[in-house]
């Protein structure tokens, strides 16, 4: 008997990680972390049966352990843990399920325990704010005192992604970007960009009219729309040329979302691929300037006229690699959150297409841009 409780405890021990297995998004989106996770957890559950079967006098320390991580993890949960420190309310579960499966977690934990408020972004504890006003006022009071977690790519950028960057040369390497984001790459290629919203979401109502009972998930149609769109604007490249499909086979192996494990692994491989090809084609752009060619519009000749020696600074490249794989994700889920608005408001679906149909197309777009600026 004293051993079945014992085991008990020993597989209670395991409740974080089968509560973060149980967030569906997870499985989903963070197929490499589920998979270690569940491997472990078989492993331990091995561990556990052949210490029942054959040395059951070991499972009394391990029990014992096991029961003091689940204490610790059941005090550190308490909203009220660390409020003699100063810290807000809210409780420091590990893997809560919360964040990923409510979209309203964080307006209710505000609720309940103000506008500061803990919380675990899985296992990391981090500080809840509500309201832009107060964010700022915090960041100023508090600037040295706060840090966000770091990212995993972190580590394949010399000096570091711009938004975790501490060092001296920060300053500089800010200016570059923003006199490079500052430009207006973006109206310059409105006709393009135009054209392949368009064909896109074309493409995806066909797909839906053939299964018109079921309609299509939109996401993955979303993020291949975003990424042209960016490649276009970042590096001039349309989804016809023949680099294309090469450079989204190289940025698949940059998923933000995968765990590696090991240092030489394809990220970091395709990293130095996507570097070698980002370098070759800025060559081409500053050999269009050196025959007074007008370069295309991107944000790739923005960076090289702020900062002439982008090409041969890993952490220039670097950082405009994975910007582009940063805002892929973002846009996307933009796009995600407009199409769960609009389907959650139909009245307004019905608005916007018929502004389109009977008005000139600036009134439709400036509709249109209220709706995406209410759902931000």
């Amino acid at each position: 008997m004293v051993i079945w409780f014992e085991v008990a405890i020993l597989a209670l021990a395991t409740w974080p990680a089968l509560r973060m297995l149980s967030v569906p998004r997870t499985l989903v989106a963070y197929t490499g972390l589920a998979s270690i996770v569940t491997g472990v957890l078989l492993v331990y559950a091995g561990v556990i049966a052949g210490l029942a079967a054959f040395a059951p006098v070991v499972l009394h320390p391990s029990a014992a352990l096991a029961a003091a991580c689940i204490l610790v993890e059941r005090w550190r949960a308490r909203p009220t843990f660390g409020a003699a420190r100063g810290l807000p309310p809210g409780s420091l579960t590990v893997f809560p399920r919360g964040p990923w499966v409510n979209d309203r977690f964080f307006l209710e934990q505000a609720a309940l325990y103000g506008p500061l408020f803990k919380f675990s972004l899985q296992h990391r504890p981090c500080l809840g704010v509500l309201g832009g006003r107060l964010g700022s006022e915090l960041f100023r009071a508090h600037a040295d005192d706060l840090e966000a977690p770091l990212v995993r790519f972190a580590q394949f950028i010399p000096k570091g992604p711009l938004r975790y960057m501490h060092s001296e040369e920060h300053p500089f390497y800010h200016r570059s970007f923003l006199a490079t984001f500052a430009r207006p790459v973006a109206r310059q290629n409105h006709a393009v960009l135009s054209e392949i919203a368009r064909t896109g979401l074309a493409n995806l109502a066909r797909e839906s009219a053939k299964s018109s009972a079921l309609g299509v998930a939109p996401q993955p149609a979303m993020r291949e729309l975003v990424f042209e769109l960016l490649v276009a604007l970042f590096f001039a490249l349309r989804s016809n040329e023949s680099d294309f499909a090469w450079l989204r086979a190289r940025y698949l192996d940059l998923d933000l979302r995968t765990v590696s494990l090991v240092p030489e692994s394809r990220d970091r491989q395709a990293l130095a691929e996507i570097q070698a090809w980002v370098r070759g084609r800025g060559l081409v752009f500053q050999e269009a300037v050196a025959r007074g060619e007008e370069p295309p519009p991107c944000f790739l000749v923005a960076l090289q006229e702020a900062y002439p020696g982008a090409l041969d600074d890993e952490t220039a490249l670097g950082n405009l690699i994975y910007a582009l794989t940063i805002a892929t994700f973002d846009l996307t889920g933009l796009m995600m959150w407009v199409l769960k608005q609009l389907g959650d408001s139909p009245e307004w679906t019905l608005r916007l297409s018929d502004t389109a149909r009977a008005e000139p197309a600036g009134r439709a777009h400036v509709l249109a841009w209220c709706i995406v600026r209410e759902t931000l």
